[in-house]
């Protein structure tokens, strides 16, 4: 928020509360704008023992190993089941 509303990029956390609420800036409206462009670009941090949300991106690559490795055990279950 502080880069995009204050033109602001090396600011200490509070400095930048600080200013943006000066401003008038603090405003439900931009805090949900930042926290989904934080979480857009995966930069969100959370428990080591929480799931993090998987972007599109990540979630088609685990789609696409998984359908993989479906596709594997069955040919290796074919395999098997054609020395019967």
């Amino acid at each position: 928020m502080a880069h995009d509303l204050l033109g602001e990029d090396d600011l200490e956390a509070e400095k930048a509360q600080d200013l943006l609420i000066g401003a008038g800036n603090w405003t439900l409206p931009n805090l949900k704008a930042a926290y989904k462009a934080v979480d857009r670009v995966g930069a969100l941090e959370y428990p080591a023992n929480h799931p993090r949300p998987l972007s599109a991106t990540q979630r088609l690559r685990a789609e696409q190993v998984a359908a993989r490795q479906i596709a594997a055990s069955r040919d290796l279950l074919c395999l098997a089941n054609a020395g019967d």
